[in-house]
């Protein structure tokens, strides 16, 4: 986490377990919103389950980015079980940008949890994680963009 904080955002919140099992639909967690690169984006965290026997929590994430270059709003979302041995750099939900997020569960206890929404480059994710196609292409031209202005500067 120290190495993902130190190239991306984050934010911790702390989820009730009591209230949780006394709403069978889920706790919405205070939203927040990071910026990384330049994009800001909000996001959104429902705890729907927990299963202490296993150490996890069944959380549902949305991710809104408010506007892309045509000027939509783009929302991601996922559904997923985190636990206390899941690693953010290989259990992530993949955005746009060549950039990730992941819930860890830093703690669990009969009576909450302790959870960390971390928001990095996808360049800190795990090797077996392959760019797509056009993420490659903007990576590219960032860095034409990059070396012709530096060409430009001399």
């Amino acid at each position: 986490m120290l190495v993902l904080e130190g190239a991306g955002a984050k934010f911790d919140r702390v989820i009730d377990l009591d209230s949780l099992r006394r709403n069978p639909g889920g706790i919405s967690l205070d939203g927040g919103t990071l910026t990384l690169e330049g994009i800001a984006r909000d996001f959104s965290l429902i705890a729907q389950e927990v299963d202490l026997k296993r150490a996890e929590v069944k959380m549902r994430l949305e991710v809104r980015t408010p506007k892309d270059t045509v000027g939509n709003v783009v929302v991601n979302s996922a559904e997923f079980w985190v636990g206390v041995y899941d690693f953010p750099m290989i259990d992530n939900t993949r955005l746009d940008h060549d950039q990730r997020c992941a819930v860890v569960l830093n703690a669990l206890e009969e009576s909450s949890a302790d959870i960390t929404l971390a928001y990095f480059p996808g360049s800190y994710a795990s090797l077996k994680e392959k760019p797509y196609y056009q993420e490659v292409v903007q990576n590219l031209m960032k860095t034409n963009a990059a070396y012709n202005l530096d060409l430009s500067r001399k």
